[in-house]
């Protein structure tokens, strides 16, 4: 696959090369030539290699440790495509959680889950929940392209949408059907505020802090 930038193949770098200027370079010629595409028709019929993406929180905006986990969704899709497979490049989108509620809360002044239901109702609140979870939306592209990951905007998911929800209850469902699902008990992390169980991700992210108890 010989998808360079032909700006550079050819040119001589100054002494102190500006990376800044070929970085800006690179992907302007890469949206020319809508690399992503380019590189789909290249292996329309080769074998494939399924590659899932994990999906990103979309509470806040873009940061070094979003940087490290989108080079390597990068560098492991590249790699097997250099190989001549055909690589999926989609990319999820994370809008469920208790940090996206969190803002949306903190946005409106709530100080409780009772005040959802006296103030603006569930079903505001939701629409508002899934405004919050686009705000970043083009933050986060912006960053990805800068960091040289290439992700195909038609495969894009996201959890709040339909079709995501109605494939995980499906896959529970065939999980049941095949005797794979038991009932059992475990110590979580709950929070009484919310009035629900906090995922790892969620109790780091500020679920406990340290406090004077007299």
């Amino acid at each position: 696959m010989r998808l360079f930038h032909k700006a550079l193949m050819f040119k001589e770098l100054e002494a102190v090369p500006n990376f800044p200027k070929y970085e800006k370079e690179i992907i302007e010629f890469w949206k020319q030539i809508d690399v992503v595409e380019a590189l789909k028709k290249l292996r329309k019929n080769a074998p494939e290699k399924v590659y899932y993406d994990g999906p990103i929180t979309a509470n806040g905006l873009p940061h070094y440790a979003h940087a490290i986990t989108w080079t390597l969704k990068d560098l492991i899709p590249r790699f097997w495509s250099m190989q001549g497979y055909n690589v999926p490049r989609n990319m999820g989108w994370d809008c469920q959680g208790i940090p996206v509620e969190y803002e949306v809360e903190k946005e409106l002044g709530l100080k409780s889950k009772k005040d959802i239901e006296t103030t603006i109702g569930v079903k505001r609140f939701n629409e508002l929940c899934r405004e919050a979870v686009l705000k970043y939306r083009g933050a986060m592209f912006e960053y990805e392209s800068r960091l040289g990951r290439w992700f195909d905007e038609s495969q894009i998911y996201a959890t709040m949408n339909a079709p995501f929800i109605e494939s995980m209850w499906w896959s529970l469902k065939e999980l049941y059907k095949k005797g794979l699902l038991y009932e059992g008990y475990k110590v979580v992390a709950y929070s009484t505020r919310a009035g629900t169980s906090l995922s790892t991700h969620e109790v780091t992210d500020g679920g406990y802090k340290d406090i004077e108890d007299t």
